[in-house]
């Protein structure tokens, strides 16, 4: 064997016990990599689907009920100008009663108590299904909570009138659930879409 097979043998073998050496280090280190940034991209994720909105409850409570035709920017909190012949609404949800933690409860499952703040207006007749509940919430795991409430809401209220109240159960069918921002929102009436425009751009 020459001198030089045998220094390229050598440099070879060098080469592959570092190689051996360094493989298992290099793809740990890449795996690594590639873990943080999955985990970055999932923080990220959850960071901006909770996040919080710099909006107080009354100026988004102000906004959607006054889209909604229950009152308008400057009612008072807890307070609701008087329709027609009594009635709570003015405009697209002509037929509501504000609603209390008891109602609150019965309706949707939620303790009142639990989040910052929580507003409902409910339907006055009981073939009626204008309806809105606005939730501040306390913290963000409370979202999937209150989203399923007011998705069970909506079934609900779908299968008290199909099949014999066609208009109530198109309000019905059609309403909205929006949660962002730490807010949460359900709307059922003529205009929905209106207030949940309101609603997004109050957050």
């Amino acid at each position: 064997m020459s001198v030089s097979e045998s220094r390229e043998r050598q440099e070879r073998k060098k080469w592959d016990t570092w190689r051996h050496r360094l493989m298992p280090d290099g793809i740990f280190s890449l795996g690594k990599t590639a873990a943080a940034a999955f985990l970055m991209v999932v923080i990220a994720a959850q960071l901006l689907s909770g996040r919080v909105s710099g909006s107080s409850w009354d100026s988004v409570r102000a906004a959607v009920i006054a889209a909604a035709g229950i009152g308008t920017a400057d009612t008072a909190p807890g307070t609701i100008k008087p329709g027609p012949e009594g009635q709570t609404g003015t405009g697209n949800l002509p037929e509501c009663t504000e609603g209390d933690a008891r109602m609150i409860r019965r309706l949707y499952g939620l303790d009142e108590q639990t989040y910052e703040n929580a507003q409902l207006y409910y339907p006055s007749a009981s073939l009626g299904a204008d309806e809105l509940f606005l939730v501040r919430l306390k913290t963000p795991d409370q979202a999937d909570t209150v989203r399923k409430a007011m998705e069970a809401r909506k079934v609900a209220q779908m299968k008290n009138f199909e099949g014999y109240a066609p208009e109530s159960y198109r309000k019905a069918s059609e309403s909205r659930i929006e949660v962002s921002g730490g807010f949460a929102l359900y709307v059922s009436g003529d205009d929905a879409e209106r207030t949940v425009e309101a609603f997004r751009k109050a957050l």
